[in-house]
């Protein structure tokens, strides 16, 4: 692997971002190689590596002092050393991506000492698919916002039972200036979950455009809050999120319209004829997820695509819900070519009929996952791509990248057929085959 390291570096001499994954080699061996040459380089991503590159870092920081943006992904056997070489090496660093897919018990301390050594900081994330940090609490997030003064976006996707809703809403006061806040806390069961400091701090964030409270207890009262005050939400994700309702929803949809990324995913009280409200204030929507939403049915998914001219993506996946609504209501189909991506993984309610419809309205589908559909195992699958192949994409001679999920549980001819249309009407094709 590593003598095509030079090759490559002299083909693209204006590297500014470099995603290291997977390597099986010496990692170390290879940051030094890569800093032999005068790159101006910005961004560097590690992924998926077996130990963290302390020596290759060293010689990297050296000569790489344009680097702002650092990213940790799942780096195994890390531990706390890392982090105090990360801020004598970057000090002047803007963006900390630290995902890990283990325990990050261990980290704390380290990651804690360092952040409080970056005062240039603009973003910070700090996300893990398990365990906690019980040792970041209300003061750190207090000096974290208060030592970095250029603070813009702040992600902490893990469980930290030591922070609480009015550590937030201090903290956050000392950085008004805040764009992008993703965050997830507990309320301990009480009933008005969401207290008045909260929602004043949050008000008081004139500049936010993108808002994620991911499995958090939040209230109508404070998305109504948000939508008196009119600020320039361009994200908005209540994923797995309680203590809120429709008129909440409604009352800051109503207000902010300028949102193009919506995430409702398990929202347990929304339906059909919800959906067909909240989509007319949704004219500037480019991707909505309304997965695990059970009550929902096709009708949602049509009455998205006809009342939002900018949707390029919907996911509704997971919807083990069978209603079903009366037929009439599908007449009047429409062609919707702004559907780019449509995500019905798992859904029990899809038919053949339904997929065979969307060959004809949704002209420019570029990816669409039916993986685990039970039903959408006979001719319609193989016939949709057909109709797809012969009337949109090969008179028109574009060249797209079809994202086709098959399960095993769909039959060897159906799977065969899909393989030879993409093929044969030479699109550049990616079949997974699950």
């Amino acid at each position: 692997m590593l003598p095509y390291i030079q090759t490559l570096c002299h083909r693209f001499p204006n590297l500014t971002s470099i995603h290291i994954k997977t390597v099986l080699g010496d990692v170390n061996d290879l940051l030094c190689q890569i800093s032999k040459f005068s790159f101006k380089l910005k961004s560097l991503k590690l992924s998926n590596i077996n130990k963290f590159p302390t020596k290759g870092l060293r010689v990297l920081s050296k000569k790489f002092t344009t680097l702002t943006s650092l990213t940790c992904f799942n780096i195994h056997y890390l531990n706390n050393k890392p982090f105090a070489l990360i801020s004598n090496c970057f000090p002047l660093l803007e963006e900390f991506h630290l995902w890990q897919n283990s325990c990050i018990d261990n980290l704390q301390d380290g990651v804690i000492t360092m952040l409080m050594a970056l005062p240039k900081l603009r973003k910070i994330n700090l996300s893990s698919y398990y365990g906690h940090y019980s040792k970041i609490n209300d003061g750190f997030l207090l000096n974290l916002c208060k030592n970095c003064e250029f603070l813009e976006e702040i992600v902490i996707f893990i469980y930290c039972p030591l922070l609480t809703q009015d550590g937030i809403a201090s903290a956050i006061r000392e950085r008004p200036s805040l764009t992008s806040l993703s965050i997830s806390f507990r309320c301990n069961g009480n009933q008005n979950n969401i207290n008045s400091h909260v929602i004043d701090s949050f008000v008081r964030l004139k500049g936010l455009t993108c808002l994620d409270f991911w499995d958090t207890e939040i209230s109508d009262e404070l998305l109504s809050y948000i939508a008196t005050e009119d600020l320039p939400l361009r994200r908005l994700v209540l994923q797995n999120c309680t203590g809120y309702s429709y008129a909440g929803i409604v009352s800051l949809l109503s207000k902010c319209q300028h949102i193009q990324h919506l995430d409702l995913r398990r929202t347990e009280f929304l339906n059909d004829q919800h959906v067909v409200q909240l989509s007319l204030s949704m004219r500037n929507l480019v991707s909505i997820n309304l997965s695990e939403c059970d009550m929902l049915t096709k009708l949602a998914l049509f009455e998205l695509v006809r009342k939002c001219p900018l949707l390029s993506e919907i996911k509704m996946e997971n919807i083990w819900s069978e209603i079903v609504e009366n037929s009439d209501s599908m007449m009047d189909f429409g062609v919707y070519p702004q559907l780019k991506s449509l995500h019905l993984a798992d859904n029990l309610w899809l038919t053949d009929e339904n997929i065979n419809t969307f060959a004809s309205i949704f002209p420019n589908l570029q990816l669409l996952d039916l993986n685990s559909c039970t039903g959408t195992v006979r001719f319609y699958v193989a016939y949709t791509l057909y109709v797809l192949c012969i009337h949109f994409i090969y008179p028109l001679n574009l060249i797209l990248i079809f994202k086709f999920y098959i399960s095993k549980t769909h039959t060897g001819t159906v799977r065969f057929y899909v393989a030879f249309i993409i093929c044969s009407m030479f699109c550049v094709s990616i079949l997974f085959i699950h």
